[in-house]
């Protein structure tokens, strides 16, 4: 019995001795911060996921004759050959990883998940404005394209012309006299001259 409570308070002081080494040393995974990346690999994932940082915690030397260390190698060897069977690709976005590290035996905590949700639940927003914005600026630029093309077109504007012209000249007037005759002259008169200073390719062409 000794010996099995010598054991298990060797056990202890190694964890303890390890999260403190890891707490002091800062290999701590920052989850606000990675949980704002929109992709990770499969070994970013499960360094994030047994709570270490991916970047120092491949650096530290030490941390690799813990036991953690160990389950994050046992991880990511399973994580990959879900990868290699294309089950999960090698790098994408986070929540992709999810299911099948909980498949694999591996714990996320409720913080990696619901950071990880919320920052892509912004991004998916963000996309979709972004995506309302561009709609809507193409569907301005051939709004105006249009509307320009109306006003250089010679055969538009010469058919806008006429048809103001025509308007008085043609309309019969509530008047005893019918038709005015005088405006008709002038009218057209005001339609020969604005037809003349209009660019010689948008003029009407004479019969």
């Amino acid at each position: 019995m000794s010996s099995d409570g010598s054991t298990v308070d060797g056990m202890i002081d190694k964890i303890i001795f390890e999260n403190k080494y890891i707490k002091v040393n800062d290999l701590e995974a920052d989850i606000k911060k990675w949980s704002k990346m929109s992709s990770w690999t499969v070994m970013q994932a499960v360094y994030i996921f047994h709570g270490i940082d991916p970047v120092r915690g491949l650096q530290d030397e030490y941390l690799k004759s813990f036991s953690i260390y160990k389950n994050i190698m046992d991880a990511y060897d399973i994580m990959n050959s879900y990868a290699s069977d294309y089950k999960i690709p090698h790098e994408g976005d986070p929540m992709l990883f999810f299911d099948w590290a909980e498949l694999a035996g591996i714990s996320i905590s409720e913080e990696i998940k619901n950071a990880v949700l919320e920052q892509g639940n912004k991004r998916d927003m963000l996309e979709l404005e972004k995506h309302a914005r561009v709609e809507e600026t193409i569907a301005n630029l051939e709004k105006e394209e249009k509307s320009n093309q109306a006003k250089t077109d010679p055969l538009s504007l010469e058919q806008s012309l006429q048809e103001i012209v025509y308007k008085f000249i043609f309309t019969p007037r509530s008047t005893n006299y019918g038709y005015f005759s005088a405006l008709e002259e002038v009218l057209e008169e005001a339609y020969q001259a604005a037809n003349q200073s209009l660019h010689p390719k948008m003029r009407t062409i004479e019969c």
